[in-house]
C-alpha cells in the first residue's frame, strides 16, 4: 500500500514574534522544517509532500538544496487557510493508499509513532494520535466559569493518518475552511475516528518559548 506524507509548512507563525516563519527558524545550522522532513524520510517507500506558502517557494529553493537529490519529495503551493493547504496536496494525490497530514513545526515526531500511525490506519483507516491533559480545565463563558473533569477530554496531535480516498472525499465534500484539523473534516463521513496513544514531546511550535524549548532539545542531539 502506498504511503503519503503532506507536511504543512505554509503558516505565517506570527505569534512567535520572528520576522521569519517558523519553519523556517534555524537550530544548530538546521530549518525547523528539515527535521520534521527527515523524520518522514526515515520511513520506507514514502512520498512527501510539502506544502510551502506561494511567498516563500523561492525562498525554499535556495535554503532546500540538500534535498534537490531526493526524488520522493514533491512542493506544493499553499492556500489561503489550512483547509486550502490540505486540499491542494491531497489534490497532488493520484493513488490509492495512507496518507499521514503533519504539521511541519513539530519537529519531535518519532518513527515509532509515525510507523504504528500507519499501521493502525491500514487496518481502522484513520488514526489520530492524542495524549491526555495534566492540568486541571476550566471552561470560561463570558463572567463565569465552570470546572470540567480532564478525564473527558484529550490534546490532539499529528500526523493524523487516513485512508486516502476517504479523506479526499471528506475535503471534497467540506467547504468550512475554519476547520482546525483534519480529523474535524473526515468526522463529517459520519465514520469513527481512532485514537491512538501520541508522545508528549510531539508538540507544535507555537511561541518564542516554544522555540527555545525545541533548541534546548535538538542541541542535545
Amino acid at each position: 500500500m502506498k504511503k503519503y506524507a503532506i507536511i504543512l509548512a505554509a503558516g505565517k507563525g506570527k505569534r512567535t514574534g520572528i520576522n521569519l516563519p517558523k519553519q523556517f527558524y534555524n537550530i544548530n545550522k538546521k530549518r525547523l522544517i528539515f527535521y520534521t522532513i527527515e523524520k518522514f524520510l526515515s520511513i520506507k517507500k514514502i512520498k512527501i509532500i510539502v506544502v510551502i506558502s506561494k511567498n516563500k517557494i523561492n525562498y525554499w529553493k535556495k535554503i532546500s538544496k540538500i534535498y534537490s537529490y531526493h526524488s520522493n519529495i514533491q512542493i506544493v503551493k499553499g492556500g489561503k487557510t489550512r483547509f486550502d493547504s490540505v486540499k491542494n496536496a491531497l489534490n497532488e494525490i493520484k493513488e490509492e493508499g495512507i496518507v499521514a497530514i503533519h504539521d511541519g513545526v513539530r519537529p519531535f515526531i518519532t518513527k515509532k509513532l509515525i510507523n504504528n500511525l500507519f499501521q493502525k490506519a491500514k487496518k481502522y483507516n484513520n488514526a489520530i494520535p492524542y495524549i491526555h491533559l495534566k492540568d486541571s480545565i476550566r471552561k470560561m463563558n463570558n463572567k463565569k466559569n465552570l470546572s470540567l473533569n480532564r478525564k473527558d477530554y484529550v490534546l490532539i496531535q499529528t500526523p493524523q493518518v487516513f485512508n486516502i480516498s476517504e479523506i479526499k472525499n471528506a475535503y471534497k465534500n467540506n467547504s468550512n475552511r475554519k476547520f482546525t484539523d483534519d480529523a474535524c473534516v473526515y468526522e463529517k463521513l459520519k465514520k469513527k475516528i481512532n485514537l491512538i496513544k501520541g508522545e508528549e514531546l510531539n508538540f507544535k511550535i507555537t511561541s518564542k518559548d516554544d522555540l527555545k524549548i525545541a533548541e534546548n532539545y535538538l542541541s542535545k542531539d
